[in-house]
């Protein structure tokens, strides 16, 4: 799916991040550019986990209607699977970092490299483990969720536009888990196998767990 990399002169992501606060009727990250981080009115953290808290975190942000992760906000039929996936794993203390250093480190918004969807399957897979997260297969992904942990259902796509999308509590059936996603259709609740398409019927796409 296609991503943002537009610079701007946006307000600090910590006004940003107090603005959400002080207008809990919006869908947290409603008034924040895409390319700028929020801070989520729901959180978590490992030791923590709840499969009620993860459904909150993930539903918290209105994938659906939120303005953040519409497609095509700026007019080049862009998408924000990877915005949403951040905003996700950050509330939980898992941060799949939009924004890194030449070392792979998270690096402040503005502040070294964005990354597109592929890039963040990359990260996981090179940087990924020291930060706690680990691929593994779709009955482990699945399993991980339930318990409240963060899942990634993600498609790397070298010839073009990969997608990552976030695996939700609940059960996996002849069409895969359950996702919510942003990108080509924003979805609270989809099935993998429509979220991914083709990359689900070849076996393109992994999964990525942090405990």
């Amino acid at each position: 799916m296609r991503q943002r990399w537009a610079r701007s002169c946006a307000v600090p992501s910590w006004v940003a991040g107090a603005r959400e606060w002080l207008r809990p009727w919006h869908p947290v990250g409603a008034r924040v550019q895409p390319w700028e981080a929020v801070v989520a009115r729901r959180r978590n953290a490992p030791g923590k986990r709840h499969p009620l808290t993860y459904q909150t975190i993930l539903d918290q942000f209105a994938v659906e209607s939120n303005p953040r992760y519409r497609k095509n906000r700026a007019e080049h039929d862009e998408t924000y699977c990877n915005i949403f996936v951040w905003d996700v794993t950050r509330a939980m203390r898992a941060e799949l970092p939009h924004w890194i250093d030449p070392e792979g480190e998270p690096a402040p918004v503005h502040v070294g490299r964005e990354t597109t969807a592929n890039g963040v399957i990359e990260w996981l897979r090179v940087h990924g483990g020291r930060f706690g997260w680990q691929e593994t297969d779709a009955a482990h992904a699945q399993r991980s969720a339930d318990r409240g942990c963060p899942v990634v259902a993600a498609w790397h796509n070298p010839g073009g536009i990969g997608h990552v999308a976030m695996v939700r509590p609940g059960f996996a059936d002849e069409r895969g888990p359950l996702l919510a996603q942003s990108g080509e259709r924003n979805a609270r609740m989809i099935r993998a196998a429509e979220a991914f398409g083709t990359a689900w019927r070849t076996g393109a796409v992994t999964y990525f767990v942090h405990d």
